[in-house]
């Protein structure tokens, strides 16, 4: 995990400050002199060879997965003797979370459209054969502070690539976002379908401004969840449209086969009568094609994530293909 090494700092990338050695950054790309980005600072000396690898997988799945509006991109990335350095696309919008602290909960009609293109970004991280393993309030930003933010999925340090049918068992997430599946004992076999359950507490959360499930300790949270009984308190949902409930369940379910995937939720009423045709933001799982990354960005990225590997591990990891 990253905890307390990570620093994310709004800056002008031509200025960029020299961090933990003398050894000037590379060089920005000309066409990003001018840009403002999100400085994302990983110290090598805090990573052992599983947090290395982490590092890689996150440079190399940032890079391959950009394209979509939903997101976030990644501009360039620097490495010195002693850090890794990412400088991604600095949402000004703020966390989704702390939206939802000042609105308490969102109204249906302005939740389905940043829930559609949250689901559209999973939905097109999974066609990619990408589980992001860490969906949570905190990682949804929005691009601006305009009401039609575009939104943006982050910090993709656990995502890894798995195919449909693929088994995981690495125990990684947030003790309110992880799925039965990952609940119920360390080391126990799991598939991207525990995204698909994320978003189900995200959900739930955007509509009342609560986790459905809730204990005294982590140890009594993960029991809760690992049953999977949940209920929508009067008090709090009365309001809230029965279609809109349908979507929470299905995709709370404990069997994670018959949860709904992000493509189906695309597809459910609740967001098909509620969709805003005219609507600008992302709603497709498909990439967007007119402000793909750059080429040189994309190789420069992929070319580091290889020079750490040789640096940092051997043999060459699997997964990077």
């Amino acid at each position: 995990m990253y905890r307390a090494v990570r620093r994310e700092h709004p800056l002008r990338l031509g200025r960029i400050p020299m961090v933990g050695h003398k050894k000037d950054l590379e060089p920005m790309p000309e066409a990003l002199q001018s840009s403002t980005a999100a400085l994302k600072i990983m110290y090598k000396e805090d990573f052992d060879a599983q947090g290395a690898l982490r590092i890689i997988r996150e440079v190399e799945i940032m890079s391959r997965c950009q394209g979509h509006a939903g997101i976030c991109r990644l501009d360039a990335v620097f490495e010195t003797d002693d850090v890794v350095a990412l400088a991604l696309e600095l949402c000004e919008g703020g966390e989704l979370f702390q939206k939802l602290l000042k609105l308490r909960a969102f109204p249906e009609s302005q939740a389905v459209p940043i829930f559609a293109q949250i689901v559209a970004a999973v939905a097109f991280l999974h066609a990619n054969g990408v589980v992001h393993r860490d969906l949570k309030m905190e990682n949804i930003m929005f691009s601006d502070a305009s009401a039609n933010a575009q939104i943006k999925l982050v910090d993709f340090g656990f995502a890894r690539y798995a195919s449909a049918d693929e088994l995981l068992y690495t125990p990684c997430g947030t003790a309110d976002y992880v799925a039965p599946e990952l609940a119920i004992h360390e080391g126990h076999a799991y598939q991207r379908h525990v995204d698909a359950w994320a978003l189900g507490v995200v959900l739930f959360v955007m509509l009342c401004g609560f986790p459905p499930f809730a204990a005294k300790s982590d140890i009594e949270l993960l029991q809760s969840i690992s049953h999977g009984h949940f209920t929508f308190p009067t008090k709090y949902w009365s309001h809230i449209s029965d279609e809109a409930k349908d979507l929470v369940r299905a995709l709370l379910e404990v069997n994670p086969k018959q949860r709904l995937t992000p493509a189906a939720v695309l597809e459910h009423p609740w967001i098909t009568r509620r969709r805003d045709a005219a609507s600008t933001v992302q709603y497709s799982s498909a990439a967007v094609t007119a402000t793909p990354p750059a080429e040189a960005q994309l190789r420069r990225s992929l070319l580091l994530a290889e020079h750490l590997i040789d640096v940092w591990l051997d043999p060459s990891p699997p997964f990077l293909r």
